[in-house]
């Protein structure tokens, strides 16, 4: 199978200028589109999605900077590398459109060269994410049947169980059902809330929803409280968790708290057994405010750690643990808003601790 040409549209309305832009990436094995103006590249790129865009700034009625707004503010389009030409009196439009999402920019004249190794270095980065993409998408094809099917059968099956065995089922039984029923759609519920807020914060989407220098959370107990509730909708530990925290104003949104303890809180109860104590500590240190869950569980081995990632899970065939991999994946993304990063310290059979650290209203 002959493996497909990347797909460049250049605009220019310059004709010698797009003649000689796009003689020389055809010779160099790209397949090439022409547009003159932005009315005519929108209408090309709504036919056929290129692989890369190469567009002048200055053009009759619609200018490049338009263009590339456009193109940002389509989702369908927002990921297409965009590279600008522009004249040696045009700094300030370089910037404005390096502030827009251009990928970069090449100054009139240019060398041909240049334009090449630009080309080729965004196509090789747009391959890198494609490649990531696909790699995530693997893992949803792989993992989500699995963790869809278990709370199904509970969500299909015991309706029907109950439907045929009415007359004979003991009232107390029904209610042990429909607890199952009720149980599963919550497991449910929670695994695909873990995909929505995952691919949210890979389209950057969910990092886009708060203003994050302006974002503050206080009553660090109550959001822990509120999570552990949440939690013990689906898993029976309401009992098993200690809260040693000070409060204390932290710059971070309160909904971002509650995703990071809320995964972390979930993993520290799977791993560790029924009436076994987690413990969430909180304390103020110079300059930022440390989080620390400790666990008396199964623990991990140093390999386990470092293959640590969405969609993978450690020793799943010995704790016999239903999960996909996201949570610690979900906790190092919002993490790394704050500029903050995980820290895990675990022995098999002896627990597991991790920390991390979140940045304070004020200066200690």
């Amino acid at each position: 199978m002959n493996k497909r040409l990347p797909n460049i549209l250049v605009v220019e309305d310059d004709i010698d200028v797009q003649d000689s832009i796009c003689e020389i990436l055809e010779i160099n094995g790209f397949v090439t589109r022409r547009a003159n103006n932005v009315k005519n590249a929108i209408e090309k790129i709504n036919d056929e999605i290129p692989d890369l865009i190469i567009s002048d700034i200055v053009m009759p009625e619609l200018s490049g900077m338009f263009f590339l707004e456009a193109v940002r503010n389509n989702p369908e389009f927002a990921n297409i590398p965009f590279i600008f030409l522009t004249a040696q009196s045009q700094t300030e439009n370089i910037r404005s459109g390096m502030n827009l999402g251009a990928d970069d920019y090449l100054t009139k004249p240019f060398r041909l060269s240049d334009l090449l190794s630009s080309v080729k270095l965004r196509l090789e980065k747009k391959s890198k994410i494609e490649n990531k993409l696909d790699l995530i998408f693997e893992g949803i094809s792989k993992y989500v049947p699995h963790e869809l099917r278990t709370p199904l059968v509970a969500i299909l099956g015991y309706p029907q169980i109950i439907k045929d065995n009415f007359d004979e089922l003991e009232k107390t039984k029904i209610f042990e059902l429909l607890d199952n029923i009720s149980f599963g759609g919550r497991r449910m519920l929670n695994t695909l809330e873990k995909f929505i807020i995952y691919s949210d914060l890979k389209s950057n989407e969910l990092k886009n929803k708060f203003k994050l220098n302006s974002s503050i959370t206080s009553k660090i107990e109550k959001v822990i409280e509120s999570v552990n509730s949440e939690l013990s909708q689906y898993i029976d530990r309401w009992d098993d968790l200690n809260i040693e925290v000070e409060d204390y104003e932290l710059k971070m949104d309160s909904a971002h708290l509650a995703i990071i303890i809320k995964q972390l809180l979930e993993n520290a109860y799977k791993f560790s057994k029924k009436e076994s104590k987690v413990t969430v500590i909180g304390k103020l240190q110079k300059n930022c405010y440390q989080f620390v869950i400790v666990d008396n569980g199964f623990g991990m081995t140093k390999e386990n750690i470092s293959n640590i990632g969405p969609f993978s899970q450690f020793n799943r065939n010995i704790n016999q643990q239903s999960g996909n991999g996201l949570g610690l994946a979900i906790v190092n993304e919002l993490l790394g808003l704050y500029k903050s990063k995980l820290k895990i310290e675990s022995e098999v059979s002896n627990g597991t601790k991790i920390s991390f650290r979140i940045p304070i209203t004020t200066n200690l």
